[in-house]
């Protein structure tokens, strides 16, 4: 080779050398002037880390006390559940006895009452045996015929023991022998005499309502209550 082929091949070559340095240069200024990013992002990554294992051993710390917690609250539905089934068959037991009661009250009532009626019968029966006493005389439209109560105090008495009213006929009066249709003075004082006279036999004042017979005619009802 001659010398100005060497001289050309040697030109060639530092050019080179001298291209390839610049272009390290410029990598190492790339690399140097990003550095620090790629240091502070790997020190965030490192407290990153360090923050989740913190988080992480605080977590693992706190699991058995959670799972204690847990326990305990399920204990404590176990033995609500519990109480819950006591207070229902308590209840049920309760209502069990009520029902119980309620029989036998009903039960004495109904033998209370049944007494009760014998008794108020038996007083009835008396009634209609001495019918003659407390007796009074009372007339019957304008016939002037006296007649007694002691007649007419038995088919009401009679009626008391099967739980009936009487019809008292709206020509029973008192005032003796008269003309024409009695006052209702006259017919208000016969049911105050007949009032009497039950009452002096059976203890208890019977009750007068106005009602309106089979036939539509309006009458007084005699009542033992």
């Amino acid at each position: 080779m001659n010398e100005g082929a060497q001289a050309l091949a040697q030109g060639a070559i530092q050019h080179a050398l001298a291209q390839s340095s610049a272009g390290v240069q410029r990598t190492m200024d790339t690399v140097n002037s990003n550095l620090p990013k790629v240091v502070a992002a790997l020190e965030t990554l490192s407290q990153s880390a360090a923050d989740t294992k913190r988080t992480a051993d605080a977590a693992s710390t706190s699991l058995p006390q959670i799972a204690s917690t847990l326990e305990e609250v399920k204990q404590q539905l176990a033995a609500q559940g519990t109480a819950h089934e006591q207070t229902s068959a308590t209840l049920a037991a309760l209502k069990a006895d009520v029902t119980q009661t309620k029989g036998t009250l009903g039960g004495i009532q109904s033998n209370t009452a049944h007494l009760k009626w014998q008794n108020t019968v038996q007083i009835l029966q008396w009634a209609y045996d001495k019918s003659d006493q407390f007796s009074f005389t009372y007339y019957s439209g304008d016939s002037g015929y006296p007649l007694n109560s002691s007649s007419l105090i038995q088919p009401i008495i009679g009626a008391f023991m099967t739980r009936c009213g009487w019809y008292l006929p709206n020509e029973y009066h008192m005032g003796g022998a008269l003309y024409g249709e009695p006052s209702e003075d006259q017919r208000r004082e016969f049911r105050d005499e007949l009032a009497e006279q039950i009452h002096q036999l059976t203890g208890q004042k019977p009750r007068f309502v106005r009602e309106r017979n089979d036939s539509g005619v309006m009458q007084w009802v005699i009542w033992r209550e």
